[in-house]
């Protein structure tokens, strides 16, 4: 081969990467080097090498249908590696192996046609000991003719990927065999480009050259022959070899890659400041499914994240909306941008059942009908911060994971490009993360590439990244498997690096469990970041046992001799039929002040009879609603307050149930949640009557058997209560029974464990007890019910009584 300039071009010139390294080192990754797509034997049939030695089988054509569709989208040339089909032997096995090869070829073409395909080393057939002698020799035409008869194999491929591994360290022999294995591909078929491959290490066939890496001279020459006679090389590696920036062959192949000027395109990130922010404002969101959220993940420090989905919007499930375009209700949508404005300020909108895949038209609407969606929220609350949950950046991990200048990887490029004037209207941007399998490079990598292209398509919008800590169930073998907790490390830690934010969401069917390695983990990246967890469980409980105080509540008629002789405290609780006259359902709806000598009378029998503790039952006059009849039913509670005071000035009153207002679905939500920020100012509209008493009594009887819920509404009672007015006490109203309201559970005693957690509760978090029952006759006390085996061990414990039966 008698040429003075090389055969192509630099930027002409191909080098591939066909490293071995897992995962690819970021030095490699970002070098310049061209992606190589190679199918081998487990690709095509599930099988190594060595499963398949001796056998003749085609492979899978399904198998080979998915590779083909893959590859393309990676690049238009592909690398078959078959080395179980032997193309030397006789002539009748040579042509049946050609055979099979030209088959799999058709098949890779049938199913992607404008895919270049190539034999991984197998043409031209490596023999260095022939195709290093003489021309004229019996060894080197003996060589020319078993590649000769492959001439209708060259006919088919479209590339030749010659081996050029080095076998001793003979330079003379190698650039020999080089040159005219490159020789004999042109001859062979002129046409196809040569991409030769070449090892960084002594290939370990003769003994002293095994784990022997090339000199670093030898090595330049060998990429100096391949960029003078071939049209590109691919540089691979052993499966052995491991990876090390400092290694000569790649500090020549670097300087390599300079001299070609296949410097990568600066890479993005390179430009940023990382972190792009700081700890104190980097958001870690609550967007988990526990239900109720757990005291560890609502006092660690997230924050509170707001959501709207289908049945929010629509009133119906994603199920019954699939395939739909109609508008959701707009009172609906305003309604979540009213409580949205009252919390977080950002809101999350979640509509799958609009995708923005598909063809342009389809896409188009979809991008209207969410304009239209985001404009009536910002109608509703123009401060409001509006995105769309998982939908933009469009998520595609087999093509953003590619490389840029790949089909794949512009695909995905476009498909999201198109979206910009929906982009454009969205003030965050919250991109799925999700974990599909455990390749950990390919995570990051499609991390960095969804927050880069969030940043192009709109660089003014912070980006919250949505993390699962199990992997999707997407692919057999990841259902219901948690993510490895240094894996998770990773994410989190990617997210910090990159994201202004991260939303820790989790699948319907995870169940809480606070010693998971994600959770711990997850509390450990909120230390180092210096979210503060909002402990409540300070100094509990918040009274001694001698301090603590046992009501007597109950209606008995007459009084049981256990109610007399286990320590409970005297208490007059005044009616509305002692009052008024009237019962609270025939009071309903009126604003009669009660009859002032009257309650004149119960305050001066009380005070006569040494009880200390006053409550008055009125429950017809609403502290909630419009502002005007809030405000005139607070001052007649006050006016009731200034009667009892007037009567005597040392009664400690209070009333039934308010304040606080009662909300079992708002005060148990996120503390920065729109809903609990309404029922908080509901009360702190009271905080004239909260100044004006002696004592809270809070109502916290029982609508049903979730402990774990009427614990967190217990607590959320009792702190309001705190919130309005830190000196007075807590005596919460506790009935051993179930509210009637739902009939599953109306009337029936609580079970006695429940019972006491509900009394070990008020201990813990409150300063009394009023034990109430409704209106009973003596003859239906029982001194062996459960509640109440269980009330008067609870007397013992706290030392008002010495016995317990």
């Amino acid at each position: 081969m008698a040429t003075s300039e090389p055969l192509v071009s630099d930027s002409n010139f191909k080098v591939f990467d066909g490293t071995n390294f897992t995962p690819k080192p970021d030095e490699l990754a970002e070098s310049g080097m061209d992606y190589f797509v190679m199918a081998n034997t487990h690709d095509m049939w599930g099988k190594s090498p060595g499963q398949l030695q001796g056998t003749t089988t085609l492979p899978d054509q399904e198998l080979i249908n998915e590779f083909a569709n893959n590859a393309i989208l990676a690049s238009t040339e592909l690398s078959i590696s078959i080395p179980h089909w032997s193309l030397t032997g006789n002539d009748t096995e040579v042509q049946e192996a050609v055979s099979r090869y030209i088959n799999v070829i058709d098949q890779f073409k049938e199913t992607e046609p404008n895919l270049n395909i190539g034999l991984y080393r197998s043409i031209p057939i490596h023999k260095v000991s022939r195709s290093t002698k003489p021309t004229d020799s019996d060894a080197y035409q003996s060589w020319i003719e078993m590649n000769t008869r492959l001439q209708s194999l060259a006919d088919q491929v479209d590339i030749f990927y010659p081996s050029l591994y080095t076998y001793t360290d003979d330079r003379e022999k190698w650039v020999t065999d080089a040159k005219e294995q490159i020789k004999l591909a042109h001859e062979l078929n002129g046409d196809n480009p040569v991409y030769v491959i070449l090892w960084p290490k002594y290939h370990p066939y003769y003994d002293g050259y095994e784990d022997r890496a090339i000199e670093q001279d030898f090595w330049q020459l060998q990429l100096e022959t391949a960029r003078k006679y071939a049209d590109g090389v691919v540089i691979a590696t052993p499966g052995s070899m491991e990876w090390d920036n400092t290694a000569p062959w790649w500090n020549e192949t670097q300087q390599f890659l300079t001299d070609l000027g296949k410097t990568s395109a600066p890479d993005y990130w390179d430009s940023i400041e990382l972190p792009v922010v700081s700890d104190s404002e980097f958001k870690v969101l609550d967007g988990t499914n526990f239900r109720p959220k757990p005291d560890e993940l609502t006092q660690s420090g997230i924050e509170y994240f707001k959501m709207a989905n289908s049945s929010e919007m629509w009133g119906q499930s994603l199920g019954q909306l699939r395939g739909t375009i109609t508008l959701p209700d707009k009172e609906l949508v305003n309604n979540i941008a009213h409580d949205a404005a009252l919390g977080p300020n950002e809101l999350s909108l979640n509509i799958q059942h609009w995708p923005l895949t598909g063809n342009d038209t389809e896409v188009q609407e979809a991008m209207n009908r969410y304009v239209e969606v985001i404009n009536w929220l910002n109608e509703a609350e123009p401060n409001l911060d509006v995105g769309l949950y998982r939908s933009l950046p469009v998520q595609k991990v087999s093509r953003s994971t590619k490389p840029e200048n790949s089909i794949a990887y512009q695909s995905w490029i476009e498909m999201n490009t198109r979206l910009q004037s929906l982009a454009d209207q969205v003030d965050i941007f919250y991109p799925s993360l999700y974990t599909y399998t455990d390749d950990r490079e390919k995570w990051v990598t499609d991390a960095k590439e969804q927050i880069k292209l969030a940043h192009e398509l709109n660089g003014d919008n912070p980006v919250y990244v949505i993390l699962w800590p199990k992997y999707h169930p997407y692919y057999d073998g990841y259902e219901d498997r948690a993510i490895e907790q240094d894996f998770w490390q990773l994410q989190l830690q990617t997210a910090r690096k990159y994201a202004d934010g991260v939303v820790i969401a989790t699948p319907g069917s995870m169940e809480w469990d606070s010693t998971a390695p994600w959770w711990n983990e997850t509390q450990q990246f909120l230390t180092d970041l210096g979210k503060e967890p909002t402990n409540t469980d300070g100094n509990f409980p918040v009274v001694s046992d001698e301090a603590f105080k046992v009501f007597d509540g109950t209606r008995y008629v007459p009084q049981p001799w256990p109610l007399d002789n286990y320590g409970l405290s005297p208490l007059r609780i005044a009616y509305p039929p002692s009052l008024w006259g009237q019962s609270t359902s025939e009071l309903e709806g009126t604003t009669t002040m009660p009859d002032q000598e009257k309650l004149a009378r119960i305050v001066r029998d009380a005070t006569g009879n040494g009880t200390r503790d006053m409550v008055i039952n009125i429950e017809h006059w609403p502290l909630e609603g419009d502002q005007e009849t809030v405000q005139a039913n607070l001052d007649r509670f006050m006016t009731v307050v200034d009667w009892v005071k007037a009567e005597d000035p040392d009664m400690q009153v209070g009333f039934y149930g308010v304040p606080p207002i009662r909300s079992f679905w708002n005060s148990t939500k996120n503390v920065d949640s729109g809903s609990y920020q309404e029922w908080k100012q509901q009360n702190e509209d009271l905080q004239l009557l909260a100044d004006k008493v002696d004592a809270f009594y809070p109502s916290l009887y029982t609508f049903n058997d979730d402990k774990e819920y009427w614990v967190k509404e217990a607590k959320a009672q009792i702190e309001m209560a705190r919130h309005l007015n830190g000196d007075n006490p807590v005596y919460v109203f506790l009935w051993p029974q179930y509210h009637p309201y739902y009939e599953e559970f109306g009337g029936r005693f609580i079970e006695q464990d429940f019972w006491e957690l509900q009394l070990q509760t008020a201990r813990k978090y409150a300063d009394g007890i009023v034990l109430w029952m409704p209106r009973k006759d003596k003859e239906d006390w029982d001194n062996d019910a459960p509640w109440w085996v269980a009330t008067r061990q609870f007397m013992v414990d706290l030392g008002k009584v010495d016995w317990a039966n």
